[in-house]
């Protein structure tokens, strides 16, 4: 996912390619983020290789960073959830969250209508092979 300003220019898009990383500065995680998450969240050049990814303003929490959702088709899935305290959720994480939710949900019935799937004929009920 790919979170921009509501009027930024990917934010109309239906997805993005990584490749849209190098038009645009990128804002930088907080110092306490981890190096090997900010390499594989922020990389300092596009996939192709041939273009930096400009280095935007660092942000100063990650909920400071999230203002909209816009899916990347070609990242590798981020395999990682949102974390809250209970008593810090407002309105806009609940939005967000749900936002996510549902992008990930369409993305699963797109690829599931893509790949056949075969399942294998079960012998009969559970437990009657006995």
């Amino acid at each position: 996912m790919l979170a921009v300003a509501a009027g930024h220019p990917p934010a109309g898009a239906a997805s993005v390619s990584l490749e849209v990383l190098g038009d645009h500065p990128v804002v930088q995680y907080p110092e306490v983020t981890s190096a090997a998450f900010k390499r594989d969240r922020t990389p300092d050049r596009t996939p192709s290789g041939r273009r930096p990814v400009p280095k935007g303003p660092v942000g100063g929490t990650f909920a400071e960073m999230l203002t909209l959702v816009v899916p990347i088709r070609d990242a590798p899935p981020i395999e990682r959830g949102p974390v809250r305290l209970e008593g810090s959720t407002t309105e806009r994480i609940r939005a967000f969250v749900r936002a996510a939710a549902d992008s990930v949900a369409r993305a699963a019935s797109v690829a599931a209508d893509r790949v056949p799937v075969t399942l294998p004929e079960r012998a009969g009920p559970r437990g009657s092979d006995r």
